[in-house]
C-alpha cells in the first residue's frame, strides 16, 4: 500500500476555501441586508438635522433674550426689540422644519413671542416703561423661556 499523496481538489485546503468562500458570501450578504434599525437611525437623524439646526439658533436667541441687562432703562425695550427680530426670524425657520410632534409647543412658543412683541411695541410707543411696564416686559420675556423650554423637551432628538 503506497501512501497517497494529498489531493488539493479533496484535501483539507479544499475544506478551508470553502470556509472562506462561505464567510465572504456571508459578509456581502449582511451588508447588504436590511437592517431596519440603522436604517431608522440613519433616517430620524437626517430627517431631524435642519430642525435641529433652527432650534439650536432659536435657543440661542432666546438664552440672549433672558440675559438682557434688566437695569437698562428706555434701553431695555430696545434691547428686547433687537432680539425679538432674531427669535421671530428663527422661530419661522422652525416652524418650516418642525415636524407635526413639535407644533403644539412651537405654536404655544408663538404665542408667547407675539405677546411679548404686542407688550414691547406698547412700551415703545409710550416712550419710558415704568417700573410695572418693565416688569410685564419682563414676565412675558419668562413666558418665552418658558415656552421654549418646552420646544427643546419636545424634539429629543436634537442635542440642545
Amino acid at each position: 500500500m503506497t501512501a497517497r499523496e494529498p489531493n488539493h481538489r479533496t484535501g483539507p485546503w479544499k475544506l478551508g476555501g470553502m470556509v472562506m468562500i462561505a464567510v465572504a458570501a456571508s459578509g456581502v450578504l449582511t451588508a447588504c441586508g436590511d437592517d431596519d434599525d440603522a436604517s431608522d437611525d440613519t433616517t430620524t437623524t437626517a430627517a431631524a438635522a435642519p430642525v435641529c439646526t433652527s432650534l439650536e439658533a432659536l435657543g440661542t436667541d432666546v438664552d440672549a433674550l433672558t440675559s438682557i441687562d434688566t437695569g437698562a432703562g428706555d434701553g431695555l425695550v430696545a434691547e428686547l426689540e433687537s432680539n425679538l427680530e432674531s427669535i421671530k426670524s428663527d422661530l419661522e425657520a422652525v416652524s418650516a422644519d418642525a415636524s407635526d410632534e413639535l407644533a403644539d409647543p412651537v405654536d404655544a412658543l408663538q404665542s408667547s413671542v407675539d405677546t411679548l412683541s404686542d407688550e414691547v411695541a406698547t412700551a415703545k410707543a409710550s416712550g419710558d416703561p415704568s417700573v410695572a411696564g418693565a416688569q410685564d416686559l419682563l414676565d412675558s420675556a419668562a413666558d418665552v423661556s418658558s415656552s421654549w423650554v418646552a420646544v427643546k423637551d419636545a424634539a429629543p432628538d436634537c442635542d440642545l
